[in-house]
């Protein structure tokens, strides 16, 4: 079956049982992901009395798949039936996951080993996302890959609000460890829901290339960085990768410091972000029916930038500071889905079936790669130029986003195309 002959209404897309199961799937994935973004720096720093140094080490050991082997890992989705590769990935996290608890009780675990288990972990992760996308062209059709993508980006927001205070709150009523009893359990049921989509549901071609794999990964590579409209919008989200992570490096040292916020109020301010975040995510696919998806990218980018000047500005008026902060990330985090959303369902339109999973691996590489750069440069500017000057640089670069599409050809793009461009391969 495939629901590129349903009707096009977003509601036909509710209708299909193959698309719910896919996307509560990846709903109850991303729950278990974000309970562990807390869990595991807890068990870190709580059961295990981490050093500072080894809490950077475990919180690096997430992003080493997407450094070193996501180039591979997009070939090997391109050779591998993506139903199969994420339920494996799924049952493999789920051990993975399980096993933590199980070291701590038999006093085996170490924070060396914990993070060996947390970049396994990440691999999982990483070969279910990639395959994730490059599944979604064959199962929903690439016109309404805006509509399905909205629908994951809103269970990721969901998750993004939910995750990591339920995580939070079981590590405390019991213990960082035993919290992760839950992550097992949402894996083996993803795994479960991808298990009752029918195998020929959304079935792509797999052609077996002859020449070698790093050869693969190159040519991934060079197609995402050939086609303007793949480099433009890979290149703005790694400019707003890069920038705004000069931005977070400070960000919540200005707010407890130079604003002088309350834990209460900053974790406020980031709850706020999510619920703009799960409302924007439903708001990207009729913009983009409504205003064409070029202008609607270029606008999110734009709107994105131009929201986040309150916070640096925001220590001028001290009395207003938690009232700007709260109005800028809401509106940020709304927009952002906007550009994100609409900026992926274009990549995974216009590239052929055999490169989905390399150039969402490319997208993944570069994005990835960014973020400790940025990182590192905002904290060492934040010591020498004073926060407020760091976050303005950090907001004024997010703009440079809006800049790389608006001169590229994705601004003049109306609607998705029906089918993939075959000519990018030969270009």
């Amino acid at each position: 079956m495939n629901l590129e002959s349903n009707t096009d209404d977003s509601s036909s897309l509710w209708r299909s049982s193959a698309f719910r199961r896919v996307w509560g799937a990846d709903g109850t994935s991303d729950l278990a992901r974000q309970s562990s973004i807390v869990v595991i720096p807890l068990i870190g720093a709580l059961t295990l009395d981490a050093t500072p140094f080894q809490m950077g080490v475990l919180g690096a050991a997430a992003t080493i798949p997407s450094l070193l082997i996501s180039l591979i890992a997009g070939v090997w989705v391109d050779r591998l039936a993506p139903r199969t590769t994420m339920i494996l990935a799924a049952l493999v996290r789920c051990l993975l996951a399980l096993s933590i608890p199980v070291l701590w009780w038999l006093d085996f675990l170490t924070v060396w080993l914990l993070s060996g288990i947390v970049v396994l972990i990440g691999t999982t992760t990483l070969f279910f996302d990639l395959s994730r996308l490059a599944w979604l062209p064959a199962l929903v059709g690439r016109r309404r890959l805006s509509d399905a993508n909205g629908k994951m980006q809103a269970s990721r927001s969901a998750a993004q609000m939910i995750g990591p205070s339920a995580g939070g709150a079981v590590a405390s009523a019991l213990s960082p460890p035993l919290a992760l009893l839950m992550d097992g359990p949402a894996s083996l049921i993803s795994a479960v829901l991808l298990r009752g989509v029918p195998r020929e549901t959304g079935a792509r071609r797999i052609e077996r290339e002859r020449t070698s794999i790093w050869r693969q990964a190159f040519d991934g590579m060079a197609l995402s960085l050939r086609n303007p409209v793949l480099r433009a919008t890979i290149g703005a989200s790694g400019l707003t990768a890069f920038f705004g992570h000069i931005f977070l490096a400070v960000y919540v040292l200005y707010m407890a410091t130079t604003l002088d916020l309350s834990s209460f109020e900053v974790g406020l301010v980031f709850g706020i972000g999510g619920a703009g975040a799960l409302i924007g995510s439903f708001l990207a696919a009729p913009l983009a029916a409504r205003f064409g998806v070029g202008r609607t990218i270029a606008a999110g980018w734009l709107l994105f930038g131009l929201g986040g000047l309150p916070i640096p500005l925001a220590f001028m008026v001290p009395e207003y500071a938690l009232p700007l902060v709260i109005f800028s990330e809401f509106f940020q985090w709304m927009v952002l889905p906007v550009a994100e959303v609409n900026q992926l369902s274009l990549r995974q339109a216009i590239t052929p079936d055999r490169y989905l999973g390399r150039v969402a691996a490319s997208s993944r590489f570069f994005v990835s790669g960014m973020i400790p750069v940025g990182s590192l440069i905002g904290g060492t500017l934040g010591s020498l130029i004073g926060l407020p000057a760091t976050l303005l640089l950090g907001v004024g670069g997010m703009m440079l986003a809006f800049g790389w599409i608006a001169i590229s050809p994705v601004r003049s793009i109306r609607h998705l195309p029906a089918g993939a461009d075959e000519t990018l391969e030969r270009r």
